[in-house]
């Protein structure tokens, strides 16, 4: 107990333990005492307590069970007191480290909030760094498109800017055009309708006719037409130059032919005797299987039916002036509209649209029925001046100048290639603009490359027809070189056609001369080769001189033949007017008076007879109207009266 009261701070004595014993609180004072300020005197007494041997709490346990207990406490204290010693240290560090831990982590709390105000203005700005970025690479990708944009707006600026002027220039023609359609449509339905039958002068007098008639019309209902309008208004350069090249001649007649036979509504009847208008529908329906056949052929309606079938053109060749009666309702065009088909010879057959039906006849001068005429278009195909020229030159360069003449054909299909190629173009580029979003036009980059394709193509196009113009010029210069030729050529066929007038027997196909033009330059060459040295010094000049020379022969010599005698003179005569004629060595109203005599209206106005005792009056006639032609026979009547005598012995002898 003096252990006990010795940690109680009190006196060590069994008086001072009975009574700190006898407090009834003494066992919780025991529990709640301050062990961790126990002072060293006391626990050096404690341990000297301890010492005892009988200080053993198992000893003491069995002696009393309170002074057990009490020594156990003792005993725990001082051996807490003694780990407390060793402890205390390490506590001290411990709440120091504790408190600096609590320091460090209300420090850290701070930084953590300042650390998460710091991640949220960080990602405040990672979002409106996102946000910038994406509106950068917006307006990036706007600015590529806009880029894009301008170039294809420059491409298409540039692509288009030669074409302005000439839309333009279409824009302005087509107003005009539309408003002036009602009359020009009036005066080419009649063109197709009635010119067909005439010859080109007789075209040309109902051509001016009608448009000093349409000059008392409303003048902003006709435009003012030009002597080429019908072949401007119904057809295209590029098609007519088609039309050339598969043999229709190149002059206007022909061009007005091939338009009226395109765009007539009834089927064409053409006066054909030098096969030309055969020669171009055979080229132009090349490739649709033209059909051929003739009225004397035993089954040509069966082809003609299986055609009408098939939707492929025909050629009837060669008709008479009575067309066979089983056309007559293909001739009328009655075809149903509901079943699409035609009732021929007592059955209907099934009508295709792509049916076409060419009519020739080789009569030069036919008279059909009216009849006939209302079902059909009289087209007159007989050869003109400028058409046989050009043929005939074609033929004479061939011979001479092959090389020349194969150039010249290419250029010819190579500038129609050209042309059409350019035309259609053009119209590409009109479609893809016609049909391109105007709002979304230069996002397109489809069509703009397509543009500038098309463009470009169009250029390169245009270069080549420019170089093939000039190029053609330079062969025309030299082919020109031969036209003389040519021309000498035309003349005599001309001649040889006014035989027929004679009589019906002299009639020659234009094939026959072609031929007979080629042998007499074939043969004038042999003659030249025979002839030693004069190839190499003859000029063009002295060529085409020997060379119609020898047609010329050769025409006469072969046409004798074939002439009965008493119409070889006027045959001989015939050739030689033409060709003075043709070099401007007859005066025309000189040849005329040769021909016709002279006619007078007036014979009060007219001189006396000085002869009336020998000279007709008739003759005086003539005497005086040749007078008045003057040049070479001024003074002719007069000198009848002033040599009256040498006159008279000369018309008497």
């Amino acid at each position: 107990m003096k252990a006990v009261m010795c940690l109680m701070g009190k006196e060590p004595t069994w008086q001072s333990a009975k009574k700190e014993m006898g407090f009834a609180n003494f066992v919780d004072r025991l529990k709640k005492y301050d062990k961790n300020n126990i002072k060293p005197a006391i626990l050096k007494k404690i341990k000297a307590y301890r010492k005892d041997p009988n200080f053993v709490p198992e000893f003491v346990w069995k002696i009393s069970v309170a002074a057990g207990a009490m020594c156990d406490w003792v005993c725990a204290m001082d051996l807490y007191a003694d780990v407390y010693k060793k402890v205390k240290p390490l506590q001290d560090k411990l709440e120091g480290a504790q408190k600096e831990l609590a320091y460090k982590q209300r420090g850290l709390r701070q930084k953590q909030e300042e650390l998460k105000n710091v991640e949220a203005h960080i990602a405040s700005l990672q979002a409106d760094f996102r946000a910038a970025e994406n509106h950068k690479n917006l307006l990036q990708e706007r600015k590529h498109a806009l880029e894009l944009k301008k170039e294809r707006a420059l491409k298409l600026i540039d692509g288009l800017s030669g074409e302005k002027k000439r839309w333009e220039v279409s824009i302005e023609q087509y107003m005009k055009s539309k408003l002036h359609l009602p009359g020009d449509c009036a005066l080419a339905a009649a063109f197709i309708t009635y010119a067909g039958p005439f010859d080109a002068g007789y075209r040309e007098n109902l051509y001016r006719s009608w448009r000093v008639a349409l000059k008392e019309m409303p003048s902003d209902r006709f435009s003012e037409h030009s002597d080429n309008f019908i072949c401007d208004f119904l057809s295209e350069p590029t098609r007519v130059r088609d039309w050339n090249i598969w043999g229709l001649p190149v002059e206007s007649f022909s061009t007005e032919n091939g338009v009226i036979v395109t765009r007539t509504c009834r089927w064409p009847l053409m006066i054909d005797p030098q096969e030309q208008a055969k020669k171009w529908i055979r080229n132009m329906h090349k490739e649709s299987k033209l059909v051929e056949v003739k009225a004397s052929d035993e089954d040509f309606m069966t082809i003609i039916e299986n055609a009408i079938g098939g939707g492929r053109p025909v050629l009837l060749k060669d008709v008479t002036e009575q067309l066979p009666s089983p056309l007559d309702p293909l001739l009328s065009r009655t075809v149903f509209d509901k079943s699409n088909s035609i009732s021929m010879n007592d059955k209907d057959l099934a009508y295709n649209p792509n049916f076409m039906l060419y009519i020739t006849t080789k009569i030069s001068n036919p008279h059909y029925l009216p009849e006939t005429l209302i079902k059909t278009t009289l087209v007159n195909f007989m050869v003109k001046t400028e058409g046989l020229e050009e043929q005939l030159l074609g033929i004479v360069v061939n011979r001479e100048k092959p090389e020349l003449e194969q150039k010249n054909t290419q250029l010819v299909v190579s500038m129609a290639k050209n042309k059409k190629t350019l035309k259609d173009l053009e119209d590409k580029i009109l479609i893809l603009l016609k049909e391109a979003d105007a709002s979304t036009i230069l996002d397109d980059e489809n069509l703009i490359n397509t543009l500038g394709t098309s463009k470009g193509t169009s250029e390169h196009v245009k270069n080549q027809i420019k170089e093939t113009e000039e190029t053609s010029k330079k062969i025309n210069e030299s082919r020109n070189q031969y036209r003389l030729a040519a021309v000498r050529a035309s003349v005599l066929f001309f001649v040889l056609n006014d035989l027929a007038k004679i009589d019906p027997m002299y009639e020659f196909s234009l094939q026959w001369y072609n031929d007979l033009f080629k042998a007499s330059i074939d043969d004038s060459k042999l003659a030249k080769k025979r002839s030693k040295g004069r190839q190499k010094q003859m000029t063009t000049s002295k060529r085409i001189r020997e060379l119609n020379n020898w047609h010329t022969e050769s025409v006469y010599k072969t046409i004798c033949h074939s002439l009965f005698e008493r119409h070889k003179l006027l045959f001989s005569f015939l050739i030689c007017a033409a060709i003075l004629k043709q070099d401007v060595k007859i005066i025309p109203e000189e040849f005329t008076f040769f021909l016709r005599g002279g006619v007078v209206l007036d014979r009060k106005k007219r001189g006396p007879n000085p002869c009336v005792d020998w000279l007709s009056e008739e003759a005086w006639d003539n005497i005086s109207e040749l007078d008045k032609l003057g040049s070479a026979f001024a003074g002719f009547s007069s000198s009848f009266e002033q040599q009256s005598s040498e006159w008279q012995e000369w018309y008497q002898s």
